[in-house]
């Protein structure tokens, strides 16, 4: 437990009032130590009120003048370091917010028509001639419509010989849940990270909305792309078949 150092003013030397300067050895370590733990906490009121204790116990013109100068450089990189690492997040999130809010309504108007998504969907072709000229004449491949949305891509995949059959997807900077759609999770696994570690990945069922009756994968991780595909994709796509966990 952190104690506040007015604790130690009850039993010490009261110095706001008799403006004590006397250099107290192990009242000073002691300040040292605390204003450091409440540091490491990320206590910051804690830390400057053991940081003021300190100024009062030691010899700030003397032998700790160097090692108090040390405490408030700490304590002034930590505090910048943990606001600006809160302003990134806040910065992610509104991004994350602002992304979500468009490509939930790009995926809704573009359902019925995803070749319409793009001004130009580019269809998956084989090299060879024959094999080529069959598919696009029975039209059973994928093509892919795109959009550009700042930093971000849209991306939609369907099957042209029936483009009901589609799924929307783009990369989010931070990890998005299956409620972020209004929608419930079916499945939810473990998926293996490059770091030899794991993340949960969740199959979710939109129950409301213009997305009512598709299907959306999310992962816990960040920079992770999310899906949202309607019934039958699966069938057509065998990528993302095992990307959700089929």
């Amino acid at each position: 437990m952190i104690l506040r150092p007015g604790t130690w003013f009850a039993v010490g030397c009261v110095f706001a009032l008799l403006g004590c300067q006397t250099r107290n050895a192990d009242k000073c370590t002691q300040g040292f130590d605390v204003s450091r733990q409440a540091i490491k906490s990320n206590d910051f009121t804690l830390a400057k009120q053991w940081r003021e204790f300190s100024y009062k116990v030691c010899d700030p013109a003397g032998s700790d003048k160097d090692s108090l100068a040390a405490l408030d450089k700490e304590l002034s990189n930590a505090e910048a370091t943990v606001k600006a690492t809160a302003d990134a997040d806040a910065q992610r999130k509104a991004k994350n917010d602002a992304l979500l809010k468009l490509f939930v309504s790009w995926a809704g108007d573009n359902r019925a028509a995803p070749e319409k998504a793009s001004a130009a969907p580019v269809c998956d072709t084989p090299t060879d001639a024959a094999e080529a000229a069959t598919l696009t004449r029975t039209k059973e491949r994928l093509c892919t419509a795109t959009r550009t949305a700042g930093d971000n891509t849209l991306s939609v995949r369907y099957w042209e010989a029936d483009n009901k059959l589609s799924r929307f997807s783009t990369k989010f900077p931070a990890p998005v849940s299956c409620a972020d759609f209004g929608a419930s999770a079916s499945k939810t696994f473990d998926v293996p990270t490059t770091s030899g570690g794991s993340v949960k990945r969740s199959v979710c069922d939109i129950t409301s909305g213009a997305l009512q009756g598709m299907t959306v994968v999310v992962s816990a991780a960040g920079n992770a792309d999310a899906y949202i595909f309607s019934p039958g994709y699966l069938d057509k796509d065998k990528q993302m078949k095992l990307i959700a966990g089929g």
